[in-house]
């Protein structure tokens, strides 16, 4: 709004009043003539027009949870994001993000006295637990005993097994594995969500393994005190050597 004060201020707009409301969209000179008792008065304003400043806050981005992405705003001097939750520094263009649920992130810059504003979402994926128990729950397994390992976690889409003995496995929630060598195998799951998001679990020696043991039941005894076959008992197969005391 330029204003005037005289009778009947006259401006090179056109326009006769003591104010005129003006939008231009360059730099421009406003003359204005008006009486001032017997005489005419004369005088003009520079209205100086800065140009345009465009926010930017970046593209939409989706992070899994307990990641950051870096922000990127342009076309300012001045930058301020709000909310201020999970970044870094809310006054430079480019801090860093770690919220803990979905955020738009509203920025305002300021360039040559002008003002303008832009948003970003960025969306954090739940995520995927690799929880998972087994059956049976003894600690000791025999060789080529089955062994079924069943996920309990919660948000996957896909599961990656690893028994701990070269074997892997995926695709399936419940999985099943035979162990072929004697020894303390240390089970890991890798499960990912339906955003690509993952989490991986690790049972440190989870299954231990003995080699298997058969029972041989003689079919007769001949309890002649004569230190061989006196007693009907089950015997271990293969038979290292049996000592009686």
């Amino acid at each position: 709004v330029l204003s005037a004060q005289g009778i009947i201020p006259e401006w090179n707009t056109g326009v006769y009043s003591n104010s005129i409301t003006i939008s231009p969209d360059t730099t421009t000179i406003y003359w204005v003539s008006t009486f001032v008792a017997t005489c005419i008065a004369i005088d003009s304003v520079t209205v100086y027009v800065n140009a345009k400043s465009t926010a930017d806050a970046g593209i939409d981005t989706l992070i899994c949870k307990g990641d950051s992405v870096q922000l990127k705003g342009t076309g300012g001097n001045s930058f301020l994001w709000s909310p201020v939750t999970g970044l870094s520094n809310p006054n430079i263009p480019n801090p860093l993000a770690d919220p803990v649920i979905t955020t738009d992130y509203m920025l305002v810059i300021n360039a040559a006295a002008c003002s303008d504003t832009d948003a970003v979402k960025i969306t954090v994926s739940p995520g995927t637990t690799a929880d998972f128990t087994r059956l049976p729950v003894d600690k000791i397994v025999n060789t080529n005993q089955a062994v079924q390992f069943t996920y309990t976690g919660a948000g996957a889409v896909s599961w990656l097994w690893d028994f701990g003995d070269g074997s892997v496995k995926g695709t399936t929630e419940i999985v099943s594995h035979e162990y072929k060598t004697a020894g303390k195998y240390t089970v890991t799951l890798t499960t990912t969500d339906a955003s690509g998001c993952k989490d991986t679990k690790a049972m440190i020696d989870y299954v231990e393994v003995a080699d298997e043991i058969e029972i041989y039941m003689p079919a007769a005894f001949s309890p002649n005190g004569d230190g061989e076959n006196d007693e009907l008992r089950p015997l271990p197969q293969p038979l290292a050597g049996v000592k009686t005391i």
